[in-house]
Formats: structure tokens, sequence, C-alpha cells
């Protein structure tokens, strides 16, 4: 373990820890063209702008996973928010509420995500990728006429019902 910590350490005093500018980027700017897209979309309504928008927000919420393993950033008041963030050392760790756009749980993924999954990473005890068994089987496994054909469409459909089960969830929790 000492030599492996001393051998990271190395990479990582040159490379450092944090997101690099092209991840930042590429988050912010999927963020920032969904919420266009979107509010063209409320203005101009039409399918391949609808279109857009879904795949903007997908493909942002799919980035803003790796803002969860950033440090907290620590905010008290509205006035931190829109200053002394910027001066912490965490600034970027912010980008994780992004996710909270898909009606996800940034909080509930990120607990999930480190306990689950960087424990047990696409093994059976990782509840992100059993969870939906018997329906959908992500491991590579013998799959019957059913699982292979079938679960592809309606994978799709739970994914499409999941995000608004999501955010009924979330609502009853706050009432």
């Amino acid at each position: 373990y000492a030599v492996l910590k001393e051998r990271v350490g190395e990479i990582l005093r040159k490379t450092g820890t944090g997101p690099d500018w092209r991840s930042t980027l590429t988050q912010d700017l999927l963020t920032a063209g969904f919420l266009t897209a979107f509010l063209l979309t409320c203005f101009i309504p039409g399918s391949l702008l609808i279109l857009i928008t879904g795949l903007l927000l997908g493909m942002q919420t799919s980035c803003a996973h790796n803002w969860f393993h950033q440090k907290d950033t620590q905010v008290d008041t509205v006035i931190k928010l829109f200053h002394n963030w910027f001066h912490q050392k965490d600034s970027q760790g912010w980008r994780r509420f992004y996710f909270d756009m898909s009606f996800l749980s940034h909080r509930d993924w990120r607990v999930s995500h480190a306990l689950s999954h960087h424990l047990y990473t696409n093994t059976y005890t990782d509840v992100e990728v059993t969870a939906v068994e018997p329906f959908l089987y992500f491991l590579p496994l013998e799959k019957n006429l059913v699982l292979r054909y079938v679960a592809p469409v309606y994978f799709h459909l739970f994914s499409f019902l999941a995000f608004p089960l999501e955010l009924g969830k979330r609502i009853i929790h706050i009432l």
C-alpha cells in the first residue's frame, strides 16, 4: 500500500485531483445548451426542439455524475453562494446540483454510488447494477430471449417513467 500510495501521489501532484477544464467546459456547455433549448421550447414548441432538449438534459445529467466525487461546498447563505464559493478550494463541487435538473437527487445518488458502486464496482453486490433484476441484467451472463430482445425495449419505457416517479417521490418526501 505504501508503494502504491507513493506512486499515485507522484502522478496526482502532476495531474491534480479535480476535473480538468475540458470536463468543466463540457458540463457547463451541456447545461447552458439544455437551458437554452428548454427556454426556446417554451416559446417555439416543436418535436425536434423537444428532442434536442431531452438529449441535452440526458447528456448533462450523465456528465454531472463526475461532480459527485468532489468535496462538498460549504454554502451557508445565499450571499456565500454567489461570492465565496469562487474562493473555496472545491469551487467545482457545486456542479453536482446540475444532476437535480433531471428530477433525480444528487444527494441520494451520491450516497448509493459511493456505498455500492465504488465498493463493489459492476459485481453482484453493486446495487446500481442489480437493483432492477430480474427484469434487466447488466452483468454479462446467458440471457433468455425476453432479456435479450424485449428488455432493451422496456428498459427505455422504465427509464421514461423513472424520472417522473422520482420527482413524485421527492415531492412526497418534502410534504
